[in-house]
């Protein structure tokens, strides 16, 4: 059987032990998105990842690089950037007082 793994996609909660663990600390909702899902996985706990099986961390793996796949490239950079000029910034507001950390000065 063939997943489909884009945001839209829809997954039944019970079908994944792992993945039912976390949505029901979450949300009450049996079926996810693709989105919701992989949003899920991304902020799960590590205790989560490995208590997986080897079933389901494919299926969490694939949502992840689906959602890789999916993302847009930043833009190549135009231009150079210019070095920062530290000679004319303007004073500090508030000044820290003389002496140096180390010696308890602060």
């Amino acid at each position: 059987m063939t997943q489909d793994f884009g945001p839209d996609s829809l997954h039944t909660v019970t079908s994944w032990p792992v993945l039912a663990r976390i949505a029901a600390r979450h949300t009450k909702k049996q079926v996810l998105t693709g989105f919701e899902a992989n949003s899920l996985y991304l902020h799960s706990e590590s205790y989560d990842w490995r208590a997986m099986g080897e079933r389901e961390r494919a299926f969490a793996d694939a949502l992840l690089e689906a959602a890789l796949a999916l993302a847009k490239p930043l833009p190549p950079f135009e231009g150079q950037l210019k070095p920062l000029d530290t000679h004319n910034l303007p004073p500090p507001k508030n000044p820290l007082p003389p002496g140096d950390p180390d010696d308890g000065g602060w």
